[in-house]
């Protein structure tokens, strides 16, 4: 499989990956191609970001082929780790073959140096715990220690030990997106496991900042509402902000979010470079009351950006109701009221309110500002 794949890889991605093992083959160091790109290769899934293991010196042999190269090279040598930048977005990722402990739960693990199969057993799901090859002796062949291959074939999302959720609580929130963007389903150990983390309030142990990273990505995927209602229905909302209810509204506005983002990209728009997960957000958080609102947005460290977006649909969109409804508003007004707000909160009011006012209004807005991102 992976050598059928290898051929259908873009030209620079094929000669990296040769180069690479071409220099770990000179210089005596065991390498191998693990995570995402491994699973996704018997997926048909082509990945533009690149993880290496190396049993050995990571950032050494990094540095090797960021000479050979003449790609940017970012070390972290107290971690272990190594990024090379290459041509048209082309990321590596390169880390020592290592395993953790976790002194205790939720904490972050304590890393030592290990074999490759530590390293594997250290990741989340076995359909992540899989390596390839790319020594000359032994290239793409498949190492799968702990069964990935076959949860692949069976569509099963199964975590590595009964530990696994109570080491990391955010392997909850992992385990919905992958479930809901694979297609996948959790096998009815893993199930009972992350029912058991949840029932002991581990997404409340651990820190918010991981939670924040993890909603994100969650709300970042093509399809979000799946994984949304899924992860409600294991942990309900709790976690996030224990006065944050569940709103019948959300399906139909996650799914109009989507159909006009998806019609503004077909025609071409500005809106091609907006952000629909600051959407979701703003849309999920507006059921708080303010000082809740502000309280929660501190409490995970959102960026600047999500603060602003979220906080402005809250704060103004009853006053672009207020306004922006009435069929004799001028257009400088308009422009004063639209001009400080973010894309993603006008066209989040313009969604949700649905006034054919108001989208006339801010159909006018938007193309007299011409709005690039």
């Amino acid at each position: 499989m992976f050598k059928q794949q290898y051929d259908r890889w873009p030209a620079l991605l094929r000669d990296f990956i040769r180069t690479a093992g071409r220099l770990a083959d000179r210089e005596g160091f065991a390498l191998y191609l693990v995570g995402g790109m491994v699973r996704d290769l018997w997926l048909g899934v082509v990945h533009v970001d690149v993880d290496l293991v190396v049993v050995g010196d990571a950032p050494a042999f990094a540095a090797l082929c960021a000479r050979h190269l003449g790609w940017p090279i970012l070390t972290h040598r107290r971690f272990g780790t190594a990024t090379l930048s290459g041509p048209g977005g082309l990321k590596v990722d390169i880390v020592t073959a290592r395993r953790e402990v976790y002194e205790k739960p939720a904490a972050l693990p304590v890393v030592i140096p290990g074999s490759l199969r530590d390293d594997l057993f250290r990741r989340d799901f076995t359909i992540n715990a899989m390596a390839i090859s790319l020594n000359r002796d032994s290239w793409g062949e498949l190492v799968d220690p702990y069964g990935g291959r076959a949860d692949l074939a069976a569509r099963r999302l199964t975590v590595l030990h009964s530990q696994s959720f109570m080491d990391d609580p955010t392997r909850i929130l992992r385990a919905v997106r992958f479930e809901q963007r694979l297609g996948f389903r959790m096998d009815p150990q893993t199930l009972s496991w992350l029912r058991e983390a949840v029932a002991r309030r581990m997404l409340g142990v651990v820190h918010k900042h991981r939670l924040r990273d993890e909603l994100v990505l969650l709300l970042k995927e093509a399809d979000p509402w799946r994984a949304w209602k899924r992860l409600h229905d294991l942990c309900g909302l709790s976690y996030i902000a224990g006065r944050l209810r569940w709103q019948a509204s959300w399906r139909s506005s996650f799914h109009k979010i989507r159909r006009r983002v998806e019609g503004l990209s077909r025609q071409g728009t500005s809106a091609v470079f907006c952000k629909p997960y600051l959407m979701f957000l703003a849309l999920i958080f507006s059921s708080l009351s303010k000082a809740d609102l502000r309280r929660t947005m501190n409490d995970f460290a959102f960026s600047q950006e999500e603060r602003l977006c979220v906080q402005a649909y809250k704060n103004r969109a009853p006053v672009l109701r207020r306004w922006l409804c009435r069929g004799d508003i001028p257009a400088s007004r308009v422009f004063r009221l639209c001009r400080p707000l973010s894309y993603e909160s006008i066209l989040l009011f313009d969604i949700i309110d649905g006034n054919p006012a108001a989208h006339r209004h801010i159909e006018r807005f938007m193309r007299d500002q011409q709005v690039h991102r």
